[in-house]
């Protein structure tokens, strides 16, 4: 995580701009920025407002809405702040987002309006109020404590889960309409990040609020508040992650000069909470952000922490250069499972070598020794000089075998 002190509203800001790929970066960043980021685009307001019309157009409007913040969202990713034009062009971006919506108004009504009828219904003082002998039916006199408790729970949980809106966005976004329901996606990301990702749900909390404030101006407000409410919406919901490796301490990027040949490389095993392996994962994600083709959240991908890249739950090869580390990978073990192949990374300067095929000998051979009898991975399209290096390896393109949101191919190979 960000130094001791620093509040989570504040990395937020911060942290968007390093996500987004080229914003000025500040750890000074105040929450302010996060609400202001739309205002840099000149014709801000008049899209806003346009936007806002195309809204109360019954389903069309809340559709294009809908892929309208995730244009906007596509733009940060890019390191933008300009906001996307009004238009009606936006309806299959926003498809399943919407559709993730409805399903949940849907549940949320159907949890609320089925309590009440329930209570209405089970101890309504109309209903049996007296016993067979006479006497008075208790369950009569507790049912306006019970009806204000459940709503007083009910509206709890319904704030509360608004923690959740930035992940389904941002699942859903990735992976289609299922992602909108990866629970278990959501808990990793949550556990990875838990103060990030409660900040962001306060946002998310917030930009609802926003929304409604239209509603003061006999609605005409509307057209403003609601869409401006998307465009915060946009600016949060993937700021959420990075953790520690933001401000660990970075070595020099590597100088080669000269010839270099591949026996210069050393490579050994290292402990992952050094700055240098953490230097290297961080240059990991940050090539990732650049090359995949929505970003690259490290909250939400699978996890590959520190204290799982330690034996016996997995190990660490940092590869070096004159010193200087120009590369990593990374297992994890489980045991009678295949072992994952995880953090396969080489520096720009030190490709050419050959070090990526020699990386990935070396991590089959820890891993053989170790007792794995097959290693699995799993890529991302864009990465198609990995993938090349994977089968030109012996690995065979296998089935889906996690939920890995960034994925798009997935490789086995058997090493014994």
């Amino acid at each position: 995580m960000s130094s001791a002190g620093q509040h989570p509203l504040q990395r937020y800001a911060w942290l968007m701009a390093e996500l987004a790929g080229g914003a000025p970066r500040s750890e000074q960043a105040t929450v302010g920025d996060a609400f202001a980021w739309a205002s840099h685009d000149p014709g801000w307001i008049g899209k806003v407002i346009l936007m806002g019309l195309i809204g109360l157009i019954p389903i069309v409007g809340p559709l294009q809405q809908a892929g309208w913040m995730l244009a906007a969202l596509d733009n940060l990713r890019a390191g933008r702040h300009e906001v996307p034009p009004a238009a009606f062009r936006y309806a299959s971006r926003g498809v399943w987002l919407f559709l993730a919506a409805l399903v949940y108004a849907v549940v949320v009504g159907v949890v609320f309006y089925g309590g009440v009828f329930a209570l209405a219904f089970g101890l309504s003082p109309g209903h049996s109020t007296q016993q067979s002998d006479g006497s008075t039916n208790q369950l009569s006199l507790v049912f306006f404590p019970l009806t204000f408790a459940f709503m007083g729970f009910f509206g709890l949980v319904f704030l509360a889960s608004f923690v959740l809106v930035p992940l389904i966005i941002e699942f859903t976004d990735r992976t289609g309409f299922g992602g909108a329901f990866n629970f278990a996606g959501f808990a990793r990301a949550i556990r990875t990040s838990p103060q990030e990702t409660l900040a962001a749900g306060g946002l998310a909390l917030v930009s609802y609020f926003i929304s409604g404030i239209g509603t003061y101006l006999c609605y005409v407000g509307l057209l403003f508040t609601a869409p401006y409410a998307l465009t915060v919406l946009a600016g949060h919901a993937l700021v959420r992650n990075e953790g520690e490796t933001r401000h660990a301490a970075r070595p020099d990027p590597p100088v080669i000069e000269g010839p270099v040949r591949a026996s210069t490389v050393k490579i050994g095993v290292e402990d992952p909470a050094t700055a240098d392996a953490r230097w290297c994962i961080e240059q990991y994600f940050s090539e990732l952000n650049t090359r995949f083709e929505a970003g690259f959240d490290p909250s939400l991908t699978i996890s590959a922490d520190a204290d799982e890249l330690v034996p016996p739950a997995g190990m660490l090869l940092i590869a070096r250069l004159r010193g200087r580390p120009v590369g990593c990978g990374a297992l994890k073990f489980h045991t009678r499972a295949p072992a994952e192949l995880k953090r396969m990374w080489v520096a720009p300067e030190a490709r050419g070598l050959g070090l990526g095929r020699r990386l990935l000998v070396e991590l089959e051979r820890h891993a053989k020794r170790a007792g794995a009898r097959r290693v699995r991975l799993e890529t991302n399209r864009s990465l198609k000089e990995a993938i090349q290096l994977y089968r030109s390896s012996g690995y065979r393109e296998v089935p889906a075998f996690n939920d890995e949101p960034f994925a798009h191919h997935w490789f086995e190979k058997r090493i014994s």
